[in-house]
């Protein structure tokens, strides 16, 4: 688990899931005004381990998107995640949505970048120009703020999987 405080004794632990390399699931309590991150301590009291938390989260944010909405808004090789600004990134925990949009490509596997909380395109593992496409938004919008991650991720059998590590823009402009 990541720490929260550095060199505490025994510091107190963000709640968090590997999904994959470079991907994690962290759990957070939505306020009126600011979000609060669960620690491992909240788990003990509520008497629950991080599966079951997850369980929960993903209850939960569906019954946010009902009311919201999530709507996939279309580009000419690519689509990306509208939901409201500030929880599209977390669309990437809901396994029926993926696998809806699998379905819809034929069975190819979707490629999807997260490059931030309000920030998340994808296309397919059989569309290339798509791919590429993909590929120069990730590294172009490697540098937005609170960026999650340029890499690319491929959703296969119920869980994703690194597809391909992107350079961040400024590595590539220094060569």
């Amino acid at each position: 688990m990541i720490h929260a405080v550095k060199d505490e004794p025994d510091p107190p632990q963000f709640v968090y899931l590997d999904e994959a390399e470079g991907l994690i699931k962290l759990f957070v309590v939505n306020g009126e005004t600011s979000v609060s991150y669960i620690m491992s301590t909240a788990l003990e009291d509520w008497g629950m381990d991080a599966k079951e938390l997850a369980e929960l989260a993903q209850g939960n944010l569906q019954t946010f998107l009902t009311k919201t909405g999530l709507h996939i808004a279309k580009r000419s090789r690519f689509q990306y995640v509208e939901v409201d600004g500030q929880f599209e990134s977390s669309v990437a925990f809901l396994p029926n949505f993926w696998a809806q949009v699998q379905e819809q490509s034929g069975g190819a596997a979707p490629i999807a970048a997260f490059l931030s909380r309000d920030k998340v395109f994808f296309t397919h593992e059989n569309d290339i120009e798509g791919l590429q496409l993909l590929e120069l938004i990730s590294a172009d919008l490697s540098d937005v703020p609170y960026v999650i991650s340029p890499d690319q991720y491929r959703w296969e059998n119920g869980k994703w999987t690194l597809f391909k590590r992107v350079a961040r823009l400024e590595t590539i402009s220094r060569h």
